[in-house]
C-alpha cells in the first residue's frame, strides 16, 4: 500500500475526492454501494435497506482465533498411509 504526503488540513478534501472517484468507478462498472446517512441516492429503483453496524470485541476475535485451530486439530483428516 502506498501513502501520500498532504498539506495540513487537505486530507479531508483529498479523501472526499478519492471516495467520489471510487464511487464513480464502481457505478461505471455496475457495482452499487450501500446507502449511508447523508448521502443522496440517485438510483430509486431499489428500496433502501438499513445495515446495522457490526461490533466485534477483542475477546470475540481471540475466541475465534483460538478455537478454530483447536477444532481443526480435533477434526482434521488423518494422513494417508504410505503405499
Amino acid at each position: 500500500m502506498s501513502s501520500a504526503r498532504l498539506l495540513p488540513g487537505k486530507q479531508f478534501e483529498v479523501s472526499r475526492a478519492l471516495r467520489a472517484r471510487i464511487t464513480l468507478a464502481f457505478a461505471h462498472d455496475g457495482i452499487s454501494l450501500p446507502a449511508r446517512p447523508g448521502i443522496r441516492r440517485t438510483d430509486r429503483s431499489r428500496p433502501v435497506t438499513r445495515q446495522l453496524p457490526v461490533r466485534v470485541s477483542t475477546l470475540d476475535l481471540a475466541v475465534v482465533f483460538e478455537v478454530t485451530p483447536a477444532v481443526y486439530v480435533l477434526v482434521r483428516p488423518q494422513p494417508a498411509a504410505p503405499a
